[in-house]
């Protein structure tokens, strides 16, 4: 099914003259992405509450609990979304941000229509003027300081106006490309060209899935500005933690990964509790910044639905032991009431898997890779008695793991464990045949929680990494710290 669009025309009430914007977003955002999306848009720095209004709903900031609109049913922004609460355009609603300030906005809801062919959403097609600067008292006072400033050089120092807030404020000001950037790259500050090379290149690295060159990459960067060292674009290239580079060829890790089958095993509490708690067990299989808990597992051709459950604090380790303390998927306080002692996790709901299955202590699951950009992995069954009989296609597997991570850590300078296991799979695929690659070894975890040569520690200021023993040999590069 293709995306649907939603196109708004949102307007900074009263404002003279009319300070507006025109853009289109996904219906399926949630009204706490559409709030940030309009703090772009608009020009706004997205530090105060905010609230819809919407009919007789009154749509909230997550976690707060006041509303202008008491009587009003008041839900939460990530709760409610776009294509739930606006059924047919025309409908219009208010928008109020900073409780303070007061800035009030009429959005309309103008039109639906379908994604365009090869467009990225969201997109702000027009707009003019632009808003004021913030924490400046609102609208009336801003324009009671721009009167001020307008007469301020007949005043001396010590009687000038008490506003200033206008000084070299462009009020006509309007930049669509930059807000598209904007849009484009919520996380970036935009302070300087590196930024948008180190983009470029991530966006490049999202496509390809197939080995490529340097001269590759350059061809997608033409139409930045400055000049760029090689040298530069390839450290970054290397150091983005998703190519393995070998010779004039720079290896994608989705080229030799999404061969790979993934087996996990389902402990007692996973299999009583209908669950699967991913954890580290899919690393290095998912794309640089999506998280274990963000992978969409299948099972039939059917999604598998995620849930939230309470976990013993001491059992998190079982399953997040290799996991930097950023990337554990432990949700944030507000699921529930959390008992002491306990973490909420979403996990993946596996109780109609495990009947179907007859599944019991000792079976495992095999993950293949469907969609690697997107983190589609499909299931199946894999019976203690089948792994009994595939032992040696097992212990061979094992083996080479072991082997390939000694090379990895004799001769990869690198650091971070889930840079040393893509590298550990990379040798592993030179050695191994399509049908070696369908029958997984044991649950990397696992195998490393066991084996007596290869180990793991935490170091200050890089993270979890492989060592041989009792004995660091990891070169930390400069790239690497």
């Amino acid at each position: 099914m293709k995306e649907e669009i939603f196109q708004f025309h949102i307007a900074l009430i009263d404002s003279i003259p009319p300070i507006w914007r025109r853009f289109q977003v996904n219906s399926q955002l949630s009204f706490d992405e559409f709030h940030d999306i309009i703090q772009v848009v608009m020009g706004w720095e997205n530090a105060h509450l905010y609230e819809f209004k919407i009919k007789d709903q009154c749509i909230l900031m997550p976690e707060t609990e006041s509303s202008l609109y008491e009587k009003a049913i008041q839900v939460y922004g990530d709760k409610m979304y776009l294509h739930e609460m606006l059924k047919k355009p025309g409908e219009k609603f208010r928008y109020t941000y900073d409780f303070g300030d007061d800035w009030q906005h009429e959005i309309l809801f103008e039109k639906r229509l379908p994604a365009a062919e090869n467009q990225t959403y969201p997109l702000c097609i027009e707009g003019e003027n632009s808003c004021p600067p913030e924490d400046c008292g609102g609208l009336e006072t801003y324009y009671n300081s721009l009167e001020f400033t307008a007469f301020s050089e007949d005043l001396d120092e010590k009687s000038g106006p008490i506003f200033s807030y206008r000084g070299d404020r462009d009020l006509e000001y309007f930049n669509l490309d930059e807000i598209n950037k904007r849009l484009a790259y919520p996380d970036s500050t935009f302070d300087d060209e590196s930024f948008f090379l180190e983009e470029k290149i991530s966006n490049y690295l999202d496509e390809v899935e197939t080995p490529f060159r340097l001269e590759d990459c350059l061809e997608t960067l033409s139409d930045l500005n400055g000049d760029h060292d090689d040298d530069e674009i390839r450290t970054l290239i290397i150091t983005s933690g998703e190519v393995v580079p070998e010779k004039d060829l720079f290896y994608p890790k989705i080229s030799f990964l999404k061969d790979f089958a993934i087996r996990i095993t389902p402990d007692e509490f996973e299999i009583e509790t209908g669950v699967l708690i991913p954890g580290h067990r899919l690393m290095p299989f998912l794309p640089y910044f999506v998280l274990s808990d963000e992978a969409q597992l299948t099972y039939k051709d059917r999604v598998l639905e995620n849930k939230e459950i309470l976990l013993p604090a001491g059992r998190l380790d079982s399953y997040c032991f290799l996991l930097d303390t950023d990337e554990l998927p432990i949700l944030p306080l507000g699921f529930g009431s959390q008992s002491r002692g306990q973490v909420a996790l979403s996990v993946t709901d596996l109780s109609r898997f495990y009947k179907e299955n007859n599944f019991d202590l000792g079976d495992s699951i095999i993950l293949k890779v469907e969609d690697f950009g997107a983190s589609v992995f499909s299931l199946q069954y894999d019976s203690a008695a089948n792994i009994k009989d595939h032992k040696e296609e097992i212990k061979a597997w094992d083996d080479l793991f072991t082997v390939s991570a000694k090379k990895v850590l004799e001769e990869i300078e690198t650091s971070y464990l889930e840079n040393q296991l893509m590298y550990v799979y990379y040798f592993m695929s030179l050695s191994m045949t399509a049908g070696q690659k369908k029958i997984p070894g044991t649950e990397v975890g696992i195998l490393l929680s066991k084996s007596k040569e290869i180990g793991f520690s935490d170091l200050e200021d890089v993270g979890k990494i492989l060592h041989l023993g009792s004995h660091i040999v990891v070169n930390l590069s400069h790239k690497d710290t």
